[in-house]
């Protein structure tokens, strides 16, 4: 389907813009969206994966993979500074912050790959449009359809905690995915962003309760709030898997 391939180009091109636009200073945005990409263009290649016989995800995966660490390196150390102002959490030092002292060299080893990182997109996008191609609608339809019977095996009827982070990419996937076409954007029920969402938040006190140490006031009000959070989570997810 030409939407698909329409889709992909599209994704490579931002990819390859937001590598050669990338400057240190404005880093957060730039390799946050640069992650976004690829895993747009991952799950473009899972539902190949699922699409098309004989082709194998985690080999065409696996050239951005390097792309996409090394842009997480950097961007985690932001993501903590950045979640530390929000839920107002004061006296972290610097050294605690997972790879804050090795950031400068991080920045400096993606700006000096930036040329080759550029060069495994040309050639990864030449290489797999001509499966993308291939995809025909039902298919899509087929794997989206699995996608969401997945999600909600580990949501409902119970909940299960220890893969919520998994279900979250999963549902991410189907967001990404159901973009492509316009009707099946507008089929998507609401649910799925709010719920991914509503996690996400749940993931971001998590991380940083190991960097609390012996402060356990806050240690005490981060874990709170994610109950909290579970519990609203199991709501939402009740209300609506349990109307049907």
């Amino acid at each position: 389907m030409r939407a698909f391939t329409d889709y992909a180009h599209k994704r490579f091109k931002r990819l390859i813009d937001q590598i050669n636009f990338y400057d240190p200073s404005q880093r957060t945005e730039t390799l946050h969206t640069i992650r976004l990409e690829i895993k747009k263009i991952k799950a473009l290649i899972n539902l190949t994966n699922f699409c098309v016989k004989g082709f194998k995800a985690h080999g065409n995966f696996v050239p951005f993979r390097t792309i996409f660490r090394m842009a997480g390196v950097i961007r985690q150390t932001d993501l903590y500074y950045e979640l530390l102002l929000h839920y107002q959490i004061e006296g972290v030092k610097d050294e605690l912050i997972p790879e804050s002292n090795n950031q400068s060299k991080h920045i400096s080893a993606f700006r000096r790959n930036s040329g080759r990182f550029i060069t495994t997109i040309y050639g990864q996008e030449k290489k797999l449009i001509r499966y993308f191609k291939k995809i025909r609608r039902d298919d899509f339809e087929k794997y989206l359809k699995k996608r969401k019977i997945q999600s909600q095996k580990k949501l409902y009827p119970k909940l299960v905690l220890n893969e919520l982070h998994k279900t979250r990419k999963r549902i991410k996937e189907i967001l990404y995915l159901s973009s492509i076409t316009k009707k099946t954007k507008k089929k998507l029920d609401p649910f799925f962003n709010r719920i991914q969402i509503m996690i996400g938040y749940r993931h971001d006190k998590q991380m940083l309760i190991p960097l609390l140490g012996n402060n356990w006031t806050e240690v005490k009000r981060l874990k709170a709030e994610c109950r909290a959070d579970l519990g609203e989570i199991e709501r939402v997810v009740s209300g609506y898997y349990g109307r049907a």
